[in-house]
């Protein structure tokens, strides 16, 4: 996936090489929260050694420059699939 390319202003604090890991991050696991996302960058040292902050906007910001949107994941209870419900919803539907 190509990634849109900077149009002028303010330098990002992230490098490219940063900007890859917390993408990677994202697509290991696609459950992570910004939240997640924010603590994992801050605690690790190898990578984001020049990073001290960063915020949650910063992380979205990133994401999306690279197509990736978070959405919230929930659990749908194992009974709303079974075949007996779907047939309800069918004969509610006509």
């Amino acid at each position: 996936v190509a990634r849109e390319p900077h149009r002028g202003g303010r330098t990002s604090i992230v490098t490219q090489q940063q900007e890859t890991a917390i993408v990677d991050m994202v697509r290991e696991n696609n459950t992570l929260t910004l939240k997640q996302i924010q603590t994992r960058v801050l605690a690790d040292n190898t990578i984001f050694n020049d990073l001290h902050t960063i915020s949650i906007s910063t992380i979205h910001r990133i994401l999306h420059r690279n197509l990736l949107t978070m959405k919230q994941v929930y659990r749908v209870p194992f009974q709303r699939n079974t075949n007996r419900v779907k047939a309800l919803c069918r004969e509610y539907v006509l």
